[in-house]
């Protein structure tokens, strides 16, 4: 009889895992309809120290630990939208603060012309995206200490990362 419920629990992470694949690959290609690009990458990891604290697994899809064509956080400028117009967050040595200084033209090797127009909001929904998925499940479907890449050809990738 355990042997059996033992079975059961088994077969229903499978169908889980399985499902959930389907839904995620759904969701990626969602993505990749909706915006220009070639591929997403972000970060998943449980952290070796956690100042005495438990560590536990963890998954990082904004700022430094999203990627967009393999630019990150710091390769893009930071820009946002306010009543129509675009600005980006400049430093003032004067004030010793930053500024948001209005913008119409901004190329970014990587990204094509018009990627002022889109890209925070890709940002935003491929975070959703990720977060919206259990860590648990994440973590069986790509592994742990490691950077996850969504091509826009289907294929995923991962690679070891070194979060020391």
């Amino acid at each position: 009889m355990l042997q059996e419920i033992a079975n059961k629990i088994k077969n229903l992470k499978d169908e889980y895992l399985k499902e959930g694949r389907i839904v995620f690959q759904q969701g990626c290609k969602e993505i990749f309809d909706k915006y220009p690009i070639n591929s997403f990458s972000w970060l998943q990891y449980t952290p070796y120290f956690n100042d005495g604290d438990e560590c536990t697994f963890g998954v990082i899809a904004e700022d430094y630990g999203l990627s967009i064509n393999d630019l990150n956080f710091d390769d893009v400028p930071h820009i946002k939208k306010k009543d129509g117009k675009i600005y980006q967050q400049k430093y003032c040595s004067q004030t010793g603060k930053y500024v948001d200084e209005e913008v119409t033209e901004l190329s970014v090797d990587g990204l094509p012309d018009n990627w002022m127009d889109w890209y925070n909001d890709c940002c935003h929904d491929i975070s959703k995206f990720i977060y919206s998925f259990e860590y648990d499940f994440l973590k069986n479907l790509f592994g742990d200490h490691v950077k996850v890449t969504i091509n826009c050809d289907g294929t995923t990738s991962t690679s070891d990362y070194n979060h020391d």
